[in-house]
């Protein structure tokens, strides 16, 4: 099977897939016209406090899985299902996602949520070290198996990218140039597997005059103009947390990216490279935005 290179490496220890970690993700699989009904009701009543109106039109059984979003299974405290008892819409998708933070993990989220069968490949540190965080508590790690691996070793390498050939998708979050560098790079995955979708998670791009600068959110979001559209008119912006950054602008972004690339590699049977860039997925947010200035209203 695709984890039998790392067999004893348990499922994320965070949470537990009794149902579905999300009320989003179980309503889908179980009741689709309600999801419906609820997202209309939330629009019209405009609330910035979506998730009151939601469940307000549901029964106990979502408040009671919202409620074992922290729940331990006695049994299995690792918490959750085995890869091979995944379920949802992307279930049989394999995922090989290198550990970072942010972005890459949410869109790992996303797509273990959805059922996809990832696995993550962390280095010996731990990609969250030296944030001092508890990898038990990590929202952003639950549903996939990790294994260790020191990709600088020829034979950690060698692992790695036999997991590669098993996948559909990677997801790489590094700068430019480091995975290449390293030998787990665009060309020597897709010689492995050239169905391959390598989904690639940057604040600039891959390319461009500041493809190897750093940067945070906050940057991103202010120099694609999507800062200037949050908080009053007559003061200095908001600052959203990193929301519309590295969430929506970058792992929803990748996400989307690499479903899409998925679905035509199925086609043609031909992988690519995604490359998702934070700042172009700030800017894409502003399209509502910039419509309603064209038209006078802002």
């Amino acid at each position: 099977s695709f984890t039998s290179l790392a067999p004893e490496c348990p499922v994320s220890p965070t949470l537990s897939f009794e149902t579905r970690q999300i009320g989003l993700m179980f309503l889908v699989q179980k009741r689709p016209h309600r999801v419906t009904k609820s997202l209309v009701f939330c629009a019209v009543s405009h609330s910035r406090h979506f998730l009151l109106p939601w469940l307000v039109n549901f029964d106990y059984d979502v408040h009671y899985n919202l409620a074992n979003l922290y729940r331990r299974d006695k049994k299995q405290p690792w918490g959750g299902k085995t890869m091979g008892e995944r379920s949802g819409p992307l279930k049989g998708l394999k995922i090989v996602e290198f550990a970072g933070l942010g972005p890459g993990p949410f869109c790992g989220m996303l797509l273990a949520d959805l059922g996809a069968e990832v696995v993550q490949i962390d280095r010996p540190s731990g990609a969250a070290a030296h944030y001092g965080l508890d990898p038990t508590l990590n929202l952003l790690n639950r549903g996939r198996r990790s294994v260790v691996l020191d990709l600088k070793q020829a034979d950690d390498l060698e692992t790695a990218l036999k997991l590669v050939e098993r996948a559909d998708a990677v997801i790489e979050p590094n700068r430019p140039g480091v995975a290449e560098k390293l030998g787990f790079g665009p060309d020597a995955c897709l010689a492995r597997n050239p169905r391959l979708v390598y989904g690639r998670i940057t604040g600039w791009g891959q390319s461009g005059p500041r493809a190897r600068d750093a940067g945070h959110d906050i940057n991103y979001i202010a120099l694609s103009g999507a800062l200037h559209t949050i908080g009053p008119a007559d003061d200095v912006p908001t600052i959203p947390s990193n929301f519309v950054g590295d969430m929506g602008g970058g792992g929803i972004y990748l996400a989307f990216g690499i479903m899409s690339a998925i679905y035509e590699a199925q086609q043609s049977g031909k992988g690519q490279v995604v490359d998702a860039a934070m700042i172009e997925g700030a800017a894409l947010q502003n399209m509502g935005f910039l419509t309603m200035k064209a038209n006078g209203f802002a």
